[in-house]
């Protein structure tokens, strides 16, 4: 008779928990006195600072685009576009995982975030000008 009664508070403990009512609840305290049952939270979890404590603390797009970049380390890899719309593609001659992008004047790079400190222009024939600081290099796509 006790098995019986047992298997039946076991599954009513577990339809409990998994029906979503202690939803709070991370590990439980089962107390029983006369046939009444109580469950009590060892520990709950009280979010006071309203921060999702899965969320990362720095976010991949807070992070600056890059870090101590040298226009004279850059190689210019291709112009693509049509008339008006033009893009230029760099890459940096000390590697790297990503490529910079130069378009409407500005350089782009990994997440598409703008790189402040450097600035260009594109000419009609094959060359793109980029500018940081006082240095100004002048890169030219070549004919294969």
């Amino acid at each position: 008779m006790f098995k019986r009664k047992g298997k039946k508070f076991i599954a009513v403990i577990v339809a409990l928990l998994f029906s979503g009512v202690f939803t709070e609840v991370i590990t439980a305290q089962i107390t029983t006195t006369a046939g009444d049952f109580l469950i009590q939270p060892l520990y709950s979890f009280k979010n006071k600072t309203g921060k999702d404590p899965f969320e990362a603390v720095f976010k991949k797009e807070n992070m600056p685009a890059a870090i101590n970049l040298d226009i004279a380390s850059f190689v210019l890899v291709g112009i693509a576009g049509d008339g008006e719309d033009v893009t230029a593609l760099f890459k940096n001659e000390g590697g790297g995982d990503f490529g910079y992008i130069f378009r409407e004047g500005k350089l782009y790079g990994e997440n598409n975030l703008v790189i402040e400190d450097i600035t260009g222009e594109m000419n009609k024939n094959n060359e793109v000008v980029l500018v940081q600081g006082d240095k100004e290099i002048t890169f030219t796509m070549r004919e294969k």
